[in-house]
């Protein structure tokens, strides 16, 4: 039975579409004018009461208790100060939101068994992020989770830290889903499996959204030029991974083997679980997919920082 029905389309398009472009809306246009206004600043100066030693000068009030130092200097205030918290606190809920999946992840369904060194190792490096047969690796989602972390970090940007999440998602599902569709051609050309070609179009629609919002992103500060490596070196990982296993044992794999596959033709269940869900070499090469991927990103940002800090 086909899991996906017009239903579960049309659920999927208003969610995925809808998020996705909200994000971009929100970054594209919101972020930018919420922190223009924060930063914008009253031209006319007004007096303030400042004493030069710092801890004298928290403790406001001792101005009246007859300490001496206190005198006074013209400063701009904001001019929007009710935006500029607002965008303050936003900058702190983005890093917040970052490091908290970070966390879950970490401590999550992939720690499941650590009593047992042999099988702790196992469940951390191929356990399912949600616990189901068809998740992405526990290991995966933990390694785009902290190249936005890094990101937030090196650019001081948590909302650019949240975007390069999802251009990391973008990137890697964008390359990857051409060429499953090219490996698994013979299952996709059937009039039965039109609604998941559908569900996949969808998909495609969304992360082009993301890529998009940090793309136009005007806060960005590292080029994109500056990523174009890291997508070449994921790129070049995919052909590998899309022919190797097939050259390393013809009877046993095909092109690019996965474990999933958005195609009720291929597996069985609800998940579409396909024969190489337990294999270590079809699910070492999808973990690793996502991990230089976001190496790769994190490097690049890296030298990006040492660059600008040169």
């Amino acid at each position: 039975m086909n899991p996906i029905t017009p239903e579960v389309l049309l659920n999927t398009a208003l969610y995925e579409v809808g998020l996705s472009a909200a994000f971009l809306l929100g970054i594209v246009y919101v972020i930018p004018r919420l922190h223009s206004k924060a930063s914008t600043m009253w031209q006319q100066t007004k007096p303030r009461w400042v004493h030069p030693n710092k801890i004298v000068n928290f403790f406001w009030f001792t101005k009246w208790l007859g300490v001496k130092g206190w005198y006074q200097e013209q400063r701009q205030y904001r001019r929007y100060p009710k935006w500029f918290i607002l965008d303050y606190y936003g900058q702190g809920f983005a890093n917040l939101m970052i490091v908290l999946v970070a966390v879950i992840l970490a401590t999550s369904v992939g720690l499941i068994n650590h009593t047992n060194l042999p099988y702790a190792v196992y469940y951390f490096l191929f356990a399912r992020a949600n616990g189901a047969p068809n998740g992405a690796h526990i290991d995966s989602y933990l390694s785009v989770a902290l190249l936005g972390v890094y990101t937030a970090w090196a650019t001081r940007d948590g909302w650019l830290g949240a975007a390069m999440v999802g251009f990391a998602y973008a990137v890697h599902e964008g390359l990857w889903l051409p060429l499953e569709y090219l490996a698994y051609i013979g299952y996709y050309l059937n009039t039965s499996v039109l609604i998941n070609i559908g569900r996949d179009v969808i998909f495609a629609a969304s992360i082009t959204l993301v890529a998009i919002a940090f793309w136009k992103y005007p806060l960005r500060k590292i080029p994109m030029s500056q990523l174009k490596d890291a997508v070449l070196i994921y790129a070049a990982f995919l052909v590998l991974w899309y022919f190797l296993p097939h050259f390393i044992a013809p009877g046993t794999y095909g092109l690019l083997p996965i474990t999933t596959i958005n195609n009720p033709l291929v597996g069985l269940g609800v998940f579409q679980e396909t024969q190489y869900y337990a294999d270590w070499l079809t699910n070492g090469f999808e973990t690793c997919g996502w991990i230089i991927l976001d190496l790769s990103l994190g490097v690049s940002v890296y030298l990006w920082r040492k660059k600008s800090l040169a």
